[in-house]
């Protein structure tokens, strides 16, 4: 088991030292230079910034593609023996390669290496959106006082996070992976032995671990939100944020199976936009791709209205947020800019009861039939 596991780390982690000096501004990964122009985001043990392609130490095909040449850089610390959070990193790299969707971020490059401390590094490139995320643009209009979104630009939107929603759902509806390169050249495979001697009898997901079959799985991805749907120059959607995707169908059969998913939303999810069974996990229940869709619906009502229902709702009446998830108590304001249809959409996705949730081929499929 200790030997697979390695087998696998070793096709993405490098033993070369990518991580920069702090009186340096360029960084090298994988052979190729970048030049840090700025912190874009920071929480205890992530970082993200904004960097430049620089000449390459090794000729790629990264040139031949002028829209890469900024990158958001991603670098998360595992510290020393905590192996959690080196799967969990593992697992995100991974999730990335499943899916070639023009709605679904890319990851261009990875890297995994072992520091002077003993912790772990770990390095990610994604293609750099200028124009941030819709949290962004909702935050704009609001303090610019203009209205939110107009209904044809709504059901646009919807109809790409949809679509890329849709890949993640669904396998049968991703398209050939045969070319899923991004621009990059191989990542290194080599890996120090300080750093496989962190795997050592270490019991690793093993399902977190490996892409050999996800191109049959469904993901769930666990995180919708405005922040989490990045913006093209074209204002097309892009979903990001693939760390907090997990396997569905996700079943809670023990009480350490709860433990787990229980840590695993705090880590990852947001309140504001976490459906009722995300929310009152319990033994013996599955969590699967509903929750996703309770989470568009909660979407939809942030670009309609700039705020998420129960956030609204709270301000309103005063009752808990969480018990306003969990009865689906919410309000609509009144608007003549959104038509009923839309509003309609809005009700179907925040059902308590996740049956009666649409799937997001059915909601693609509303969403194209509302008249422009």
């Amino acid at each position: 088991m200790t030997e697979l596991i390695k087998n696998i780390l070793n096709t993405m982690c490098c033993s070369c030292n990518p991580f920069w000096d702090t009186s340096s501004p360029y960084i090298t990964i994988n052979a190729r230079e970048y030049k840090i122009q700025r912190l874009l985001n920071e929480n205890t043990l992530s970082f993200a910034y904004m960097v430049e392609y620089q000449n390459p130490i090794n000729q790629s095909r990264l040139t031949e593609d002028p829209n890469l040449n900024k990158l958001a850089l991603k670098q998360l610390i595992c510290p020393f023996g905590n192996i959690n959070s080196v799967s969990s990193a593992l697992k995100e790299i991974e999730n990335y390669k499943s899916f070639n969707s023009q709605y679904i971020i890319k990851c261009v490059d990875s890297q995994v290496v072992q520091t002077e401390d003993g912790s772990k590094m770990v390095l990610m490139l994604f293609p750099f959106y200028q124009k941030g995320s819709l949290q962004d643009l909702i935050n704009y209009n609001l303090l610019d006082g203009v209205n939110q979104f107009t209904e044809p630009e709504i059901i646009r939107l919807m109809v790409g996070i949809c679509k890329g929603l849709l890949c993640l759902h669904d396998p049968t509806t991703r398209e050939d992976m045969g070319n899923l390169s991004n621009g990059m050249d191989s990542v290194s495979m080599t890996m120090s032995e300080d750093a496989a001697s962190l795997l050592d009898n270490t019991p690793l997901e093993m399902n977190f671990l490996t892409s050999q079959n996800n191109k049959l799985d469904s993901f769930i991805h666990l995180n919708i939100k405005p922040a989490t749907i990045l913006l093209t120059d074209e204002n097309e959607p892009i979903i990001s944020d693939l760390g907090s995707c997990l396997r569905s169908e996700r079943e809670i059969k023990t009480d350490l199976d709860l433990t787990n998913l229980k840590q695993w939303v705090t880590n990852h999810c947001n309140l504001f936009y976490m459906a009722p069974e995300i929310i009152n996990l319990k033994k013996n229940s599955t969590i699967d791709c509903s929750v996703d869709i309770w989470s568009l619906g909660c979407l939809l009502y942030s670009l309609m209205f700039g705020i998420s229902p129960f956030d609204r709702e709270e301000q309103i009446n005063g009752l808990p947020l969480r018990h306003n998830i969990c009865k689906g108590i919410f309000s609509i304001p009144d608007s003549k800019t959104y038509s009923q249809k839309l509003i309609a959409i809005i009700k179907s996705c925040l059902q308590v009861d996740s049956i009666m949730r649409p799937t997001a081929s059915e909601l693609l499929t509303q969403l194209q039939d509302i008249p422009k």
